[in-house]
């Protein structure tokens, strides 16, 4: 994968996962049958991912775009690793919290951190996308935003179903 399509990616899956976080958080601690809603949340994540995958493919770029895009996304390199292991500490503690006890204060602590952390890579993924923003053309912003709504789309009909 080249690095320009990693900076896209990453930057809309910043956004997609904030988006797909937090219901997926409310069913999970509402539901006795935790195991299904896991599942059926890969399968909005999967989804999501498989959209940006195809918007990632067809993007018009050019190379200065991708020079330039590739220096923003490194510059906030660290603060995305940071971020990823927060939200991989984040999940592994709630599910901890939550595997004998989901109504507990401790699994209740636990998906509190997970909504933190959402909230913290949302703001992560907005300052990245500010700063993008002003590389790109108004026809790939427009194409930007319909492939964001796209996928927010694709999201909400999987949701409906949990």
């Amino acid at each position: 994968m080249k690095s320009y399509q990693r900076i896209f990616f990453a930057l809309l899956l910043l956004g997609v996962v904030t988006v797909v976080s937090t219901p997926l958080l409310r069913a999970a601690t509402q539901s006795d049958d935790v195991l299904l809603r896991q599942a059926r949340g890969r399968e909005v994540v999967k989804t999501a991912l498989n959209q940006m995958l195809n918007f990632r493919k067809t993007m018009p770029l050019s190379e200065e775009q991708k020079s330039k895009i590739r220096v923003v996304v490194e510059s906030h390199s660290a603060e995305i690793k940071a971020q990823a292991k927060r939200g991989s500490d984040a999940r592994a503690g709630f599910r901890e919290a939550s595997l004998n006890a989901p109504e507990s204060e401790e699994a209740l602590a636990a998906a509190t951190k997970i909504g933190e952390v959402a909230r913290s890579r949302a703001l992560l993924g907005a300052k990245i996308r500010a700063e993008v923003r002003p590389l790109l053309t108004p026809e790939q912003l427009d194409y930007l935003e319909s492939a964001m709504k796209e996928v927010q789309v694709a999201i909400d009909q999987l949701l409906v179903n949990l």
